[in-house]
C-alpha cells in the first residue's frame, strides 16, 4: 500500500471512529493479515455461531474472497473503506497478528489478540527488539496497549505474552481455539 494511500486511510479511519456508533453484536475477524478464514479467528467465529446461532454479525476481513468461509460470515476486502466502516462499528475485533492500523479503537470496543504462532524455540517481539525496525517496535507497543484479552493454554504461552508482547492485560486460560478440535477429536467441538 502506498504511503499516500496509507495516510488517507488513517485520516479517514480516525474520522469514522469518532463518528460511528458501536453495534454490540458485530465481530470483525482477521487472520494472517487477510489471508482468509483460518486459525483462531475461524474457530472463534464457529463457536459463536454454534452457541448463539445468527446472533452475531460476523465479518471477515480478507485480501480476496475465501470460498471456504461459511455463508453466515460476511467477507469484506481488508484494505477497503467498507472494512474501515466495519471496524469502526464493531464491538469486537479478533485478530491473530496485529490490530487494524487505520481505525481508532474506542473504549466500548474489545480487541482480542489470538496470536498466530505455536510456541517455538525462536524468540519474538520484545525479545528481539534490537533487531527490529523502530516503526515495527512502535506499532507492536501500540498494539499491546490496545489489546484487551489474550488466550493461553499454559504457563509457557502466558509468559511469552507477558514478556515478549508489550501486553499486561488479562490472559484467559481456556486453551487456544484452533487446538480444541485436535484435543476433542471433533471439528464441531472447536
Amino acid at each position: 500500500m502506498s504511503n499516500l494511500r496509507g495516510r488517507a486511510l488513517s485520516g479517514l479511519g480516525k474520522i469514522l471512529s469518532l463518528a460511528s456508533r458501536t453495534q454490540f453484536n458485530k465481530v470483525v475477524l482477521m487472520c494472517n493479515v487477510g489471508r482468509g478464514y483460518l486459525g483462531n479467528p475461524k474457530y472463534i467465529a464457529e463457536a459463536l455461531q454454534r452457541l448463539c446461532p445468527n446472533e452475531f454479525d460476523l465479518v471477515l476481513l480478507v485480501n480476496e474472497e475465501d470460498r471456504t468461509a461459511p455463508s453466515y460470515i460476511r467477507q469484506v476486502r481488508r484494505t477497503s473503506f467498507a472494512a474501515q466502516q466495519e471496524l469502526a462499528t464493531a464491538r469486537f475485533w479478533v485478530d491473530n497478528v496485529r490490530s487494524p492500523r487505520y481505525v481508532l479503537k474506542r473504549s466500548d470496543q474489545i480487541y482480542i489478540h489470538t496470536w498466530h504462532c505455536y510456541i517455538s524455540p525462536k524468540r519474538v517481539e520484545r525479545d528481539v527488539k534490537d533487531h527490529l525496525e523502530p516503526e515495527y517496535v512502535d506499532y507492536a507497543k501500540a498494539d499491546g496497549a490496545l489489546t484487551d484479552l489474550m488466550f493461553a493454554d499454559n504457563d509457557l504461552y502466558e509468559n511469552v505474552y507477558r514478556t515478549a508482547f508489550w501486553y499486561d492485560g488479562p490472559v484467559v486460560r481456556c486453551g487456544v481455539p484452533r487446538n480444541r478440535p485436535l484435543i476433542l477429536g471433533d471439528e464441531e467441538q472447536g
